[in-house]
């Protein structure tokens, strides 16, 4: 099985961050377990058609004759009596509701602030939404890192509209101060460049939270392009 990163006598492009737009879209996906090879490429494909605006298509060759994992979906059970789940510690529990009581402001922040990002004054966006430093598609930045890719990503477009789809916010306790929240974002490009492509479409956005003087920064954030 070879994959190349474009189309046969296309030019894959190097994007702005660490790891190109194939490089990244193949670490978000090589590690889903159960994932056979084909649909992992095909949602890496998804990912990098999306990003470079339909420029890039990665490719494929392959002969195999049997289905193959790059991590495996575990092994079949064993038939045994079903034993009855253990109930939620106190502590576990405790957790849940303060992460529960927070994802109303969980909710505003992402709409009033992640979803509506000032390309103008991009500095004070980025101290705003991230914390001193983010993993952002597995590349760790320091924070005037941050502002460089959000600048330059929103410097190419005329104007955007981004809005999280009603009831897909999902939140996640990872401990006192932290909580990882999933929902789905529609977007919308208009580029700059008349002759671009226009992006626009929906993805499945995860974010790393952590709570800081009463409010939410982003320790981590990645997206998956959804049809």
């Amino acid at each position: 099985f070879i994959a190349f990163s474009t189309a046969p006598g296309a030019v894959a492009m190097d994007g702005s961050g660490r790891n190109s737009p194939f490089a990244a879209a193949l670490l978000r996906h090589i590690a889903e377990p159960g994932q056979s090879i084909n649909d992992m490429m095909i949602a890496v494909r998804r990912d990098v058609v999306s990003q470079t605006r339909e420029t890039q298509r990665p490719w494929e060759q392959g002969s195999l004759l049997e289905r193959f994992e790059f991590v495996p979906d575990g092994q079949p059970a064993e038939p045994q009596r079903p034993a009855a789940a253990p109930a939620p510690s106190t502590e576990v529990a405790a957790l849940e509701r303060s992460v529960g009581d927070d994802k109303g402001s969980i909710e505003n922040f992402l709409r009033q602030d992640y979803l509506a990002p000032d390309a103008k004054a991009m500095s004070e966006t980025v101290k705003r939404l991230y914390g001193p430093s983010a993993t952002i598609f597995g590349t760790r930045y320091d924070a005037d890192a941050i502002v460089k890719v959000k600048a330059d990503w929103f410097a190419q477009w005329a104007s955007w509209s981004l809005s999280m789809e009603a009831g897909s916010l999902e939140v996640t306790p990872q401990g006192e101060d932290r909580a990882e929240a999933v929902f789905a974002m529609r977007y919308d490009y208009l580029p700059k460049d008349k002759s671009a492509a226009r992006l626009t479409g929906k993805a499945r956005v995860t974010l790393g939270l952590v709570k800081v003087d009463g409010g939410w920064r982003i320790e981590s954030e990645t997206s998956q392009a959804l049809q």
